[in-house]
């Protein structure tokens, strides 16, 4: 068998019969080859075919060569072949690679020689020891390659004619095209600002109104003048790209600028050009600037001015700019929602006067004229501090108040509410007219209670008749009788009632000293019944006496000290 060093690796077993090498002698993998072809008599052919700047063309699929005779390694002309097969009077040199490609100059000799060559890949098969595999790649399977074809060179020659053709048609086309472009961007009408005024205002609302003085080389494609289109740029892609977190933000470039301003350029140039109509504009008209050119010359001079920043891929929204631009857009918001919400409020209040009074109010002259008692317009409040604008939203607070029915005000900000104002007032009125009859009826109802518990109380003590006398007699010292003093105050009820009090204390001590009496001359005539008789007692008890003042016994009879007293005048034993 053959063999390819003294290792088992990268080499070619035969296959021959017996048990032994049999050919051992012949040790080269090309006498192998031979032997392959001279059995089969038959090749797969590479393809003829060619590729020119990603065009591949097959002129003819890859196809079995069927051949009469193999010649092995024998020279032709100035090389050696690895095998020559031959089919009548054509012949194919055979390379066969296994450890070795062919080199440019075997490849330049073989070029030379005229004799069309193919080389079969068996490199991947070095260790292979299947010989029924490596026969099938040789034959069939195995990666080959033209070395050298005749038809292979003519149909590379034709492909790179077509390629070279239609290059020319294409850029013959890229310019009637460029040439259309340019044709109609110079035809095409300058128009007005439009809603891109708008755009400018709010650049210039943020302070950025320097942005839009940059003075453009070319105004070549654009449809309106620099300051507008530079105001599209900044209000849609700067303010735009720079809006979002920092995480978020991606680049652009100028095309990416340019399909967000269509509206500011010739249709066709609102959109990504290739390199090939570029090259095809500038060759057409060298004066000729791309709107792609101008805006990036303009976005390059925002980044020289700090706008933005250069990552190598295209243009980023600066740190800075975009810190900025969202403290302005908070700002600008919190203006637009003050602006908002004053004219809800002043729209609903002026809606609740009568038409009549309201006929002639104009709501954007009010909120630009001076308010009569502020002293500046609401406007100019929207964008004052916090304290300015509450002070003017307490006014509106108060305005509301009055026409929901609470307290009125004269303070009212230039709005038709005099006649709201009156009606107002005269609520208030009202109101308090009400409120004081209520007021008035509660105190007379607390009088009238008042009065009730002092003739009841009077009435309980002295009786119907006598507690009316006694209510109605005027006061020895203030002049005022109980009944007024009770109806007065609540204070007057107490001192009333304190009276009365008095006067059920005296007769309950006026009651039990006449108990008293009573008790003790019943005890005074049963102690005289006791030593004298009926008409004796009589006498003694109604006497006169020294010892008591000139006072009978009886008369003088009052307690029991008095009775004590009258005793000790009683003799000891009874007379008769």
């Amino acid at each position: 068998m053959a063999r390819k060093g003294k290792r088992t690796a990268h080499h070619f077993a035969h296959y021959g019969s017996g048990a032994g090498c049999g050919k051992a002698v012949e040790t080269n993998a090309h006498i192998w080859a031979k032997e392959v072809l001279e059995r089969t008599r038959q090749i797969l052919l590479p393809a003829i075919e060619a590729e020119e700047e990603g065009r591949h063309e097959v002129a003819r699929p890859a196809s079995m060569f069927k051949f009469d005779e193999v010649r092995l390694e024998k020279r032709f002309g100035d090389i050696v072949p690895d095998v020559i097969v031959r089919a009548g009077a054509r012949e194919l040199l055979v390379e066969v690679y296994v450890t070795h490609r062919c080199d440019d100059a075997k490849v330049d000799k073989i070029r030379a020689g005229g004799v069309s060559a193919m080389e079969v890949d068996l490199s991947g098969l070095r260790t292979c020891q299947d010989p029924k595999r490596v026969a099938a790649a040789l034959l069939r399977t195995a990666p080959r390659a033209w070395l050298y074809n005749p038809f292979v060179d003519a149909t590379a020659q034709k492909l790179r004619a077509r390629v070279a053709r239609e290059k020319a048609d294409a850029a013959a086309a890229l310019r009637r095209q460029a040439a259309r472009m340019i044709a109609d961007a110079r035809k095409a009408r300058r128009s007005p600002g439009g809603h891109r005024g708008d755009e400018g205002g709010k650049v210039r609302s943020l302070g950025r109104g320097a942005f839009l003085l940059w003075s453009p080389p070319s105004q070549d494609g654009f449809t309106v003048d620099p300051t507008s289109w530079q105001a599209a740029v900044f209000a849609r892609c700067i303010m735009g790209f720079g809006s979002g977190p920092v995480w978020s933000r991606q680049s652009f470039d100028a095309y990416d600028v340019l399909e967000r301003i269509k509206d500011c350029v010739a249709p066709a140039f609102g959109k990504r050009l290739g390199r090939g109509l570029v090259e095809a504009l500038r060759e057409v008209d060298p004066s000729f600037i791309p709107p792609s050119v101008t805006v990036g010359r303009y976005l390059a001079w925002l980044a020289e001015a700090g706008a933005l920043i250069d990552d190598g891929y295209g243009y980023q929204v600066s740190h800075r700019e975009a810190q900025d631009l969202a403290k302005l857009k908070r700002r600008r918001e919190v203006i637009a929602a003050r602006r908002s919400r004053a004219m809800d409020r002043v729209s609903a209040i002026v809606e609740k006067v009568p038409e009549l009074e309201r006929t002639g109010f104009d709501l954007a002259l009010w909120m630009h004229a001076p308010l009569p008692d502020l002293g500046t317009s609401v406007e100019e409040l929207i964008e004052a501090d916090d304290q300015a604008w509450w002070t003017f939203e307490a006014r509106l607070d108060r305005l509301e108040s009055m026409q929901a029915g609470w307290s009125w005000t004269e303070s009212l900000v230039g709005l038709p509410l005099a006649g709201e104002l009156t009606r107002a007032k005269e609520r208030e009125r009202a109101k308090d007219e009400a409120a004081a009859e209520r007021k008035r009826q509660e105190k007379e109802a607390a009088a009238q209670n008042r009065l009730a518990v002092a003739v009841a109380r009077a009435e309980g003590l002295l009786g119907v008749e006598a507690a009316a006398e006694w209510l109605r007699r005027p006061g020895r010292n203030s002049g005022v009788s109980p009944a007024d003093a009770a109806r007065t105050s609540g204070e007057g009820l107490e001192k009333v009632l304190r009276a009365l009090q008095r006067i059920e204390t005296e007769r309950r001590e006026q009651q039990a000293r006449e108990d008293a009496q009573a008790s003790a001359r019943d005890d005074l005539r049963r102690a005289a019944a006791r030593v004298f008789d009926e008409a004796r007692a009589e006498v003694f008890l109604k006497s006169a006496h020294p010892a008591l003042g000139g006072q009978s016994p009886l008369a003088y009879c009052a307690d029991a000290v008095s009775l004590r007293a009258c005793l000790g005048l009683l003799p000891a034993r009874r007379r008769s």
